[in-house]
């Protein structure tokens, strides 16, 4: 096994707090939140709300559609995916991510497991749209910003609804864009 996390996102067909729900319930149904509270606007020095449930802030996201928040969480379980990751857009979308140990030191196994991760999160969510990071946030300002990440990143990555798997020899790992 290598080092550190691929991190995996797709971008929701809709964004709300039963699909956030949803998502999290499938891969990560015992769960932590890995903050103690969720401040709207998120980087605000005097945020307008902060609330403490992450149902709360599922709910004040969808109804705030230009509203930007990241959410994490860590699996309380063996297993993967390690963490799962609700984002907000600020133009009303919703990133769903989860992250999986990096296999860095066998390229063809860790092309194998994004491709995996990324046909799993695909079908789980009828997403259309997913790369993977090595230990980095998906841009996620906006809608169009995060399908320009997709054009971006290299293979595997799910694009207008297909899994595009690398050949032979051409995957060098995910990129990293923080």
């Amino acid at each position: 096994m290598g080092f550190g996390y691929n991190d995996i996102y797709v971008l929701a067909p809709e964004r709300s707090a039963q699909f956030a729900l949803q998502f999290l319930d499938l891969f990560l149904p015992e769960r932590q939140a890995s903050a103690a509270d969720y401040p709207f606007p998120q980087y605000a020095d005097v945020p307008s709300v902060i609330l403490t449930k992450p149902v709360d802030a599922f709910t004040y996201a969808e109804e705030h559609t230009h509203e930007k928040q990241a959410m994490y969480f860590q699996n309380t379980n063996a297993g993967d995916p390690i963490h799962g990751m609700v984002f907000f857009t600020g133009d009303g979308g919703m990133i769903l991510g989860i992250s999986v140990p990096a296999e860095q030191d066998d390229r063809e196994l860790e092309a194998f497991k994004i491709n995996y991760w990324l046909n799993k999160l695909r079908e789980a969510t009828t997403a259309t749209e997913g790369y993977a990071l090595h230990e980095s946030y998906p841009a996620y300002d906006t809608v169009t910003e995060f399908l320009n990440q997709v054009d971006l990143v290299t293979k595997p990555k799910l694009q207008d609804g297909r899994i595009l798997i690398p050949d032979s020899g051409e995957f060098d790992g995910p990129v990293c864009f923080h």
